[in-house]
């Protein structure tokens, strides 16, 4: 009985170890933005949030979705002992990465006259030829990422994907004046990611090696890895789309003023979002491996704790960015008081996405792919079509709205998705 209790605080103790790296991590990009803001001012934010935006996308181009099928990959063979498979897996997933990375970073370094022009000229040339140089490192610290928590080592799945990059560029952008500039804050963001990807890289290594036995290791064939992971990136790519096109539209018909006020509102909301992170990183193993098992009833149950916890969280939370907004906003700096009714808009839909649980991941880690990639679609696609209808009228409020609309409706669907196909009634009412 002493036994089971312990193991039982034991298992508390690191879910809440999980929450507070998951924190720290919200804390860093929050702080991050608000250093960003206070050195460049809103235009000069707006620029960045559009360059980095850039970024992102270009880098889930390169990760292919490689990095998901890899945690459930790692987390279901090394659930089951077979080392050999693991290894496989990750050494033609590492190969797949660099090499899409290494074609994209020549796309985006030749294709940036063309894109700086699509942005109006807001973002210059020199600026994306720069941030080019970022897509080998940050796709790399994606993979590694997800390869650690395959292996159960969530904690520095979070340091590395959530805290360093972060933390390493306020470091650097309070210690240079030289770099407060766009180019300048770019540039200390490289210099994060190279440090990142290095210790990522070095830390996958290290516990690898302590987790199996042998150096032997079972062939994976890339193209079968970049099959299996196309389902997933479709998700993935729909899922972050949907969070980046009002940028991209403001960006085309907008001026970079407007891009800093919609994206700090959008950065501050996702304090609530950081929350259901820390669940879908704790618990997406777990859901590979319980659905590789067979164990459904575990499943379920598992599933609906990581509902219950989140949503608890993100209530005070909510109240608090609902009744104070000008003041947050205000952190960022006077011009960014006018985001206040942005943030209103945003939160609402992050507390929704987080009252929804980890339906994305749910559905990502059985075998139901195509449903994840069909809600992500629709909220994307719901996203899309506001953008068109409400931004060149109404700027950063209508790409709130468009923003949020999409958000919801695609947790919801997703909600729906999951009793259908996996039986799991995710709110005990349904």
């Amino acid at each position: 009985m002493t036994t089971v209790k312990f193991r039982n605080l034991a298992y508390n103790v690191k879910i809440f170890l999980v929450f507070v790296l998951r924190a720290s991590a919200g804390l860093a990009a929050f702080i991050f933005n608000i250093v960003l803001a206070r050195t460049l001012g809103a235009d000069g934010a707006g620029t960045f949030a559009l360059v980095y935006s850039t970024l992102i996308i270009v880098v889930i181009c390169a990760r292919f979705g490689i990095d998901r099928s890899l945690l459930k990959l790692v987390a279901s063979h090394g659930s089951a002992n077979e080392w050999p498979k693991v290894r496989g897996a990750y050494n033609s997933g590492r190969l797949s990465v660099l090499l899409l990375s290494m074609g994209l970073t020549i796309g985006l370094y030749f294709g940036a006259v063309p894109i700086s022009a699509f942005y109006s000229d807001v973002v210059p040339v020199s600026t994306l030829r720069l941030v080019s140089l970022a897509i080998i490192p940050v796709a790399m610290i994606f993979l590694h990422a997800e390869a650690l928590k395959g292996l159960k080592r969530v904690n520095l799945s979070l340091l590395l994907n959530g805290i360093m990059i972060p933390f390493l560029a306020v470091c650097l952008l309070l210690t240079f004046d030289a770099l407060h500039v766009v180019d300048g804050a770019v540039l200390a963001y490289l210099i994060a990611a190279f440090i990142t990807a290095t210790s990522a890289f070095f830390l996958w290594n290290y516990y690898d090696r302590r987790s199996r036995s042998g150096d032997s290791f079972e062939h994976f064939s890339c193209l079968k890895i970049l099959s299996a992971s196309f389902p997933l990136f479709i998700v993935t790519l729909a899922l972050n789309l949907q969070g980046v096109i009002p940028i991209f539209f403001l960006g085309h018909f907008s001026e970079s003023k407007e891009i800093a006020l919609f994206n700090a509102a959008v950065k501050t909301a996702l304090m609530i979002g950081m929350i259901l992170q820390a669940v879908n990183a704790h618990y997406a193993p777990r859901f590979a491996a319980l659905y590789y098992k067979k164990e459904t009833e575990k499943l379920e149950r598992t599933a609906r704790k990581a509902v219950l916890l989140p949503a608890a969280v993100a209530t005070p939370i909510l109240l608090l960015l609902m009744a104070f907004p000008k003041q947050i906003m205000g952190l960022f700096g006077e011009e960014f008081v006018a985001a206040a009714p942005l943030l209103m808009i945003v939160a609402a839909a992050q507390f929704i996405n987080v009252a929804t649980g980890p339906v994305a991941h749910l559905l990502m880690m059985s075998d139901h792919g195509k449903a994840a990639r069909n809600t992500a679609l629709l909220g994307m696609l719901v996203s899309l079509a506001f953008c068109f209808l409400l931004i060149p009228e109404y700027g950063a409020f209508g790409a709130a709205i468009a923003h949020s609309l999409g958000l919801a409706i695609r947790n919801l669907v997703g909600v729906s998705f999951v009793k259908r196909y996996l039986g799991i009634k995710i709110w005990s009412f349904l």
